[in-house]
């Protein structure tokens, strides 16, 4: 039993390669790069071993706001707290956040290993030479090819990273897959549809924060009811996620309905809703309770009694 750190650049596959692994839509996924926020712990849990995967914000070198050097800040946390570190990377040559990625894992003195994905992308013979050079840059203890989309390579991968991790009792029951509520799910499921709904500016500025999470106690006809807020930082962002007559935000609804009855196996009343916040992702308070939005020490929003 141990621990793993996913770490690499943006829309990498980091997410994605922790679902699979999982076989469960844990972490959300987009199109777009730095869907991923916080860093989210998935658990794998086999009949002879537990891995905790902790899949972290991709690594920016020139973060531009508190949001980003708290992504920043989430991803090299990982590394130093994890048993391996498993960095992944495309196959093409090593740019400045694998450089960065790697001087991090030197400092931290800890074992790692080079997962390269998206080879269904690419030429078999292009992989040689980007071995070579991260064999030139770092002793892997072992450098994996892989297709996280296809699931190329994720057995042996899987393999490697159990066979280089300590043994010890498992932390976690058998049946769970993170440490975070289902609370902090919706709201990422939520935030899932704004990056696949609206262009490149609009979901970044965007965060979510679950106001109400009921379960069923006869009303609503046994429906789970979930409140949630949008924030943005501008009026104009606001106007542009409500769309005319509502019918925007009703699309988000109605996608990320779909998708929390999935997750939740149960049917929900989800009331989604949007508020401007000014340089919220410059505010340590409101980032403090997004990063802790479904543990128990945060429920309430910052400055509610």
């Amino acid at each position: 039993m141990g621990s793993v750190a996913l770490v690499g650049r943006p829309n990498v596959g980091k997410s994605t390669l922790m679902n699979k692994l999982l076989d469960f839509n844990l972490s959300i996924t987009s199109p777009k790069p730095q869907t991923s926020r916080h860093r989210l712990l998935g658990i794998l849990t086999k009949s002879n071993y537990q891995v905790l995967f902790s899949d972290t914000p991709g690594l920016m070198v020139r973060p531009k706001d508190s949001l980003d050097r708290r992504m920043r800040t989430h991803a090299r946390d990982a590394i130093e707290e994890a048993d391996l570190v498993l960095l992944i990377v495309e196959p093409f040559a090593p740019g400045a956040v694998e450089e960065e990625c790697i001087q991090s894992i030197k400092a931290s003195e800890k074992t790692a290993i080079l997962a390269i994905n998206k080879i269904d992308q690419t030429k078999k013979e292009i992989l040689l030479p980007v071995i070579e050079r991260y064999n030139s840059m770092f002793p892997f203890t072992h450098i994996v090819p892989i297709s996280a989309k296809t699931s190329e390579g994720l057995s042996l991968l899987e393999t490697l990273i159990v066979s280089c991790l300590p043994r010890g009792k498992r932390m976690y029951p058998l049946d769970d897959v993170t440490d975070r509520s289902e609370r902090f799910l919706v709201g990422e499921l939520v935030r899932q549809q704004l990056y696949f709904l609206y262009g490149q500016e609009i979901p970044y500025d965007t965060g979510v924060w679950v106001e109400t999470f009921k379960d069923p106690d006869g009303g609503d006809k046994g429906k789970t009811v979930i409140e949630a807020t949008i924030l943005v930082e501008k009026i104009s962002q606001r106007q542009i996620l409500v769309g005319s007559n509502g019918n925007a935000l009703k699309k988000v609804g109605i996608n990320a309905r779909k998708e929390i009855e999935t997750l939740l196996q149960r049917p929900v009343y989800l009331d989604l809703w949007v508020q401007v916040q000014s340089n919220w992702r410059k505010d340590q308070k409101v980032l403090d309770a997004l990063d802790e939005q479904g543990f128990a020490s945060s429920e309430v929003w910052p400055g509610e009694n």
